[in-house]
């Protein structure tokens, strides 16, 4: 390869380095997202790893029953639109997870504080491993380009 080339190969490699690194927050709010979604209503835990709560019994835990809806333990799933409503953003400067609607928002904040815990938090762990994530997805997207890019010096 040509001092020529590799200047050129270097400079594709900083336009790339920079999308890696727009796109890395991206990834791991989606992760989180992932996360948060199946901690919270396929386990039924809280942003520490707890259950959410119980149903107290009564017509809400025979609506659920009728369901065929689990009555053992929280799970904030009834008719799927808390679910649904968790979005991933991008915005200027990375990605935020929320919820795409005023309405689900005050029904997560509702339960949060009926239950007296974070729910829709991301837990330490959660974060944790999706740094870890974030930061191999860097580094593989790297590695890709740099092949790509140098692949015939």
């Amino acid at each position: 390869m040509s001092p020529e080339q590799y200047e050129k190969g270097l400079e594709t490699l900083k336009t790339e380095l920079v999308e890696i690194i727009i796109n890395a927050p991206i990834v791991q709010s989606l992760d989180l997202n992932g996360k948060i979604l199946t901690r919270v209503f396929n386990n039924g835990k809280d942003s520490e790893g707890g259950d959410i709560g119980r149903y107290k019994p009564g017509r809400y835990i025979a609506k659920r029953n009728a369901a065929g809806r689990r009555i053992d333990k929280v799970d904030l799933q009834f008719t799927g639109a808390l679910f649904e409503s968790i979005k991933t953003g991008v915005v200027e400067d990375g990605a935020v997870i929320g919820f795409n609607n005023l309405s689900e928002g005050k029904v997560a904040d509702y339960n949060e504080e009926r239950y007296g815990k974070k729910i829709f938090a991301p837990g330490l762990q959660e974060q944790e491993e999706s740094k870890e994530l974030m930061t191999q997805y860097i580094v593989d997207q790297l590695q890709i380009k740099v092949k790509e890019i140098f692949r015939n010096g």
